[in-house]
């Protein structure tokens, strides 16, 4: 698997686990109310998550710039950026927001990989 095939599944499978965590709460209008109000502690849950995502993340992004995939100045940072771009998808998840924001959530997820790979890839690669 190609460094940018793996950013890509990296993606895919980060909003699989919102959409699957969020189609759960959203079972139970009480938990949902629940998960709402508790967003702080969410986050302290999530700190040691991040962490993770960030190691794969970091791996993800020096594979791809050993390759020659990804632009080693573009790469500086992206991995923050990525997963505050995460948290508020899951926030407009939790919320169920689309709608009123005008945002497809089929055509989200494609999105959010082809920015991602535009602003990382080199551009023989962004394609891919």
């Amino acid at each position: 698997m190609t460094p940018v095939e793996k950013l890509r599944r990296f993606i895919d499978v980060r909003l699989d686990i919102v959409e699957e965590t969020v189609s759960r709460q959203h079972d139970t209008p009480m938990f949902r109310t629940l998960f709402l109000r508790e967003v702080r502690k969410m986050e302290r849950i999530r700190k040691t998550a991040i962490e993770k995502e960030l190691e794969l993340l970091h791996q993800i992004l020096t594979d791809g710039i050993n390759a020659g995939c990804f632009v080693k100045e573009k790469a500086q940072g992206v991995y923050s950026i990525m997963l505050m771009m995460f948290q508020g998808i899951e926030l407009s998840y939790m919320r169920d927001n689309f709608t009123q924001m005008k945002v497809n959530q089929l055509k989200l997820r494609e999105q959010a990989k082809q920015f991602i790979a535009d602003a990382l890839c080199t551009p023989a690669q962004a394609g891919v």
